[in-house]
């Protein structure tokens, strides 16, 4: 449910449901009944109701009503191209678009819309735990050329012990340092070395601050992201076209370490609460 609120851009609810599912997962025993539930931080009435459904039925009515409208479909299909907000996907539904060749033929894209959507499949394909390795592997090999003094911390759910990720999420930090920016002139050489070898093959966006907050406060330290698309080295692929993959990497200062890792680690129900 907290899903289905977040593609229909009912933020409050959604919100409301990841709150409550974090409560539920700090319980110990497991929560049977409505009275049960709503006794808890976190849960009123309405949720009580439909944990006590789950749990006595094994299914949610509510959801599966949800699921079966023709439009949420759709938009499912929307929000996994990248560079695709809520508002954009709503927008294409309204228009009558429910396909991804309808987007193909009849959407004005960005250049990183139209990435998205042309690798789709690709894009949506998890990572092997091995294939992160070997992707964070041969950007350090190049990073190395350059300045060996920076260091790589691989996050996001492969830091977590997750046996694949969504994308290769890179922290970038070097000791001494006390602003992302003094790291953009490394990561630019880096980026353009990378296409030469032909592991990055495309610029999602350039590197932009990202004010990510926990709990009310500024934890980014005015980071700096760079998004975009790579692929394993030569030799080391599968045969055939190489699967393209997600690579994000993030400029942390040493003086933003700490923040920087709690955040960037995540997972994203944590940062949400």
């Amino acid at each position: 449910m907290a899903d289905y609120y977040e593609r229909v851009d009912d933020h409050w609810r959604s919100s409301g449901y990841r709150k409550a599912i974090s409560t539920l997962r700090r319980q110990t025993v497991k929560v049977r009944t409505a009275e049960e539930a709503v006794k808890l931080p976190q849960i009123g009435w309405r949720i009580a109701h439909k944990i006590e459904e789950i749990a006595s039925t094994d299914r949610l009515r509510r959801l599966e009503y949800a699921q079966e409208e023709p439009t949420d479909e759709a938009l499912q299909l929307f929000l996994h191209i990248y560079g695709v907000g809520s508002k954009l996907a709503q927008q294409w539904v309204a228009r009558g678009y429910r396909t991804l060749d309808d987007v193909a033929k009849g959407a004005r894209l960005t250049a990183s819309q139209r990435v998205g959507l042309e690798h789709y499949h690709d894009l949506r394909e998890r990572i092997p735990r091995r294939e992160v390795e070997a992707i964070g592997e041969a950007v350090r090999r190049t990073a190395r050329g350059i300045d060996p003094g920076v260091e790589f911390i691989t996050g996001g759910s492969y830091r977590r012990g997750a046996d694949s990720s969504g994308d290769v999420d890179l922290i970038v930090t070097k000791k001494g340092t006390c602003k992302a920016v003094e790291l953009r002139p490394f990561l630019d050489e880096l980026v353009d070395r990378l296409e030469d070898e032909g592991i990055v093959v495309a610029r999602l966006s350039t590197p932009h601050h990202v004010r990510k907050t926990t709990d009310g406060k500024d934890v980014s330290g005015g980071l700096s992201i760079w998004h975009g698309c790579c692929v394993l080295p030569r030799g080391e692929a599968a045969s055939g076209a190489p699967t393209w993959r997600r690579l994000d990497m993030l400029l942390v200062p040493e003086t933003q370490m700490g923040a920087a890792l709690l955040y960037f680690t995540g997972d994203d129900l944590f940062n949400r609460i």
